[in-house]
Formats: structure tokens, sequence, C-alpha cells
């Protein structure tokens, strides 16, 4: 498992020491990225209050753990997460386990969680896991809805203030 931290508009290659083009990403706070095995997880913190996840592959219980540390690191108290998970194929349930339970844990500081899928077993596994969050998570099965929703949480206002330390 390698998991490398990145400053705002760099990469894992570019912290590596391997030249790759620099990517402007105007606003961003934080950027971490994760891989296990063949599969992949970037963790974008994009302005205060508001993260996106993308993976690829199979989401396993490490990879959960990356998501969920990454969350717990986020320095407000409220916050929307945006989850896009079209290239993952199929996941641990292990790990749609854990991300369930710190879900129904921190309710109270997820505002709302939006998932994009297009895996039947990844698409069942989000409607079961929303059940017992209480209908916490929202389902995008096509990319235009979420990106359309993500691109209106980019516009408002952040969802919560920073943490105290």
């Amino acid at each position: 498992m390698r998991f490398t931290r990145c400053a705002p508009g760099t990469s894992a290659a570019m912290a590596n020491g391997t030249p790759e083009p620099r990517i402007e990403r105007p606003g961003m706070i934080r950027e971490e990225r994760a891989e296990h095995g063949l599969s992949r997880l970037v963790a974008q913190e994009l302005r205060s209050g508001l993260l996106l996840f993308t993976a690829s592959g199979r989401l396993t219980r490490t990879l959960g753990r990356r998501i969920t540390d990454f969350l717990d690191a986020t320095e407000v108290d409220r916050y929307l997460a945006f989850q896009d998970w079209w290239d993952v194929a199929s996941y641990e349930s292990s790990a749609r386990y854990d991300l369930t339970q710190w879900v129904r844990a921190n309710r109270e500081r997820m505002v709302e969680g939006h998932i994009l899928a297009r895996s039947k077993l990844v698409k069942m596994g989000v409607t079961v896991a929303n059940i017992t969050v209480l209908g916490h998570l929202v389902l995008h099965e096509e990319k235009a809805p979420f990106a359309r929703a993500l691109a209106q949480a980019r516009a408002q206002r952040s969802p919560g203030m920073r943490r105290s330390p």
C-alpha cells in the first residue's frame, strides 16, 4: 500500500521526484493519493467543507480507511462529501461496513454524501448502506447529475466552519 500526501497543485509523481505537468487547482486545500494493488484513490478537499473522493478498481478495506482518515482530518465541523466511484467495479464487504459505521457515527458532520456509481454491486451496496444511515446518501447512476450537484456545491457557501484546535 502506497500513500502519498501532496501539496495543492501537485501530484504523487511530483512528490516522488518524477516530472509531471503542474495542474492548477485554484482554492484546493489538500490532496492525498493512495494505491492498493490495482486500486486507486484520490482524496481532495476542494475548498473548506467540500470533499471529493475518486476511486477506481476494487474498494478495499485499506482504501476505505484512507477515506475515513481523510474525513477525520477535515478541519470543519460540517461538510459535503462527493464520492466518484464510477470506475469501482466491486468492494470488500468490510470496506462497506467500515464506511457505513463511520457515516452513522459522524452523521452530524456530514451534511450529505453524493456517490456516483455504475457497477450494480456497488449501487446495491450504497442502497443498503443508505438505509442504515437514514437516507444521508444520494446515489447518482449517471455522470451528469453528479457533476451538476458538485458544481452547485462548489458555487455555494461552505457548509461548515473550521473546528477549534
